[in-house]
């Protein structure tokens, strides 16, 4: 008896099987990887836009108290511990590479900074939160290109506004 078709039959079969399984395990890789890039985008949006928020939030507050006449630490204090920056944070550390959450902890550092003298006092047109503002938008800028260097895109110098 000739098992040349019976052995042929059988290594069709097992390319078959083996292809469909390579196939299948290369979908999954990819849907996945996919999925991940999602949940980071979605961090680092909610993220960016956290720390923006909180800014605004808190010259806002500085203003209205010192018009009012009210207590400016305590209404700034506020403003940042009511925003999302720092649910935002901790979300964005569970799900970006260790470089970008370095650097988002620098932007968080720059906007406590900021917080601080605004608590102090200082006004948003003194020189002092003036720089302390700058280097808040200075780092922001580089952790943004950091999240778009992690999601393969490239780095920009500014904003169209100019911003940094």
């Amino acid at each position: 008896m000739d098992i040349a078709p019976l052995l042929g039959t059988l290594l069709g079969g097992l390319i078959g099987v083996g292809s469909t399984a390579f196939v299948d395990r290369l979908r999954a890789r990819r849907d996945q990887d996919s999925r991940s890039q999602e949940l980071q985008r979605e961090a680092f949006s909610c993220y960016l836009a956290a720390v923006s928020e909180a800014s605004v939030a808190m010259r806002q507050a500085s203003r209205d108290a010192q018009r009012a006449d009210q207590d400016v630490g305590a209404t700034v204090y506020e403003s940042l511990v009511g925003s999302r920056v720092y649910p935002a944070y901790h979300t964005l550390a569970v799900v970006a590479e260790e470089g970008i959450v370095a650097q988002a902890n620098i932007v968080l550092v720059a906007l406590e900074r900021a917080r601080d003298l605004l608590i102090a006092g200082v006004g948003v047109e003194a020189p002092d939160y003036r720089d302390a503002r700058a280097t808040l938008l200075t780092q922001l800028a580089t952790l943004r290109n950091f999240m778009r260097q992690g999601l393969g895109l490239k780095a920009i110098r500014s904003l169209p506004d100019g911003t940094p």
